[in-house]
């Protein structure tokens, strides 16, 4: 074993993956209670504070290519949470609106986040809380800048 290798479960890469996995399933079974997909839990947030928005613009929001984000409204769409308009300024983009379901289940949505949130903190600070959002953000700006 070479020395500068850490063991798996102090290896950065390894924790933030393990803790991904987690949290999604901690989410999943929150979303299972109403039949709301995994894919749905940021879409139906977006949506709820920006109901009307472009498919595109939801894509965008969410970092993904513009197919899977489709794929997603399209299989909200078959749930009834969303409907899909074509733009009345141009016919080429697609809004996607909630429906009554999908407004009642964005509001579960925004009441799970909230849960989720607070049982990662629990235990931390105020304080501690920043540190984690700040170091998370510059952990992603690392990976997201070419490497030199």
């Amino acid at each position: 074993m070479s020395e500068d290798l850490l063991p798996l479960d102090e290896s950065l890469d390894f924790l933030i993956r393990d803790t991904r996995r987690v949290l999604l399933k901690s989410i999943e079974a929150l979303l299972a209670k109403d039949g709301i997909p995994l894919g749905a839990w940021f879409p139906l947030r977006i949506l709820y504070e920006e109901d009307g928005i472009t498919q595109r613009e939801l894509s965008r929001k969410l970092g993904y290519l513009d197919a899977a984000a489709g794929s997603i409204v399209e299989v909200m769409e078959k749930l009834k949470l969303v409907r899909r308009q074509r733009n009345a300024d141009d016919r080429r983009k697609i809004n996607v609106f909630l429906t009554p379901l999908g407004k009642r289940m964005g509001k579960k949505t925004i009441d799970h986040m909230r849960e989720v949130n607070e049982r990662i903190a629990l235990g931390f600070t105020k304080h501690d809380v920043e540190t984690l959002r700040s170091l998370l953000r510059r952990a992603h700006g690392n990976l997201t800048r070419p490497p030199d």
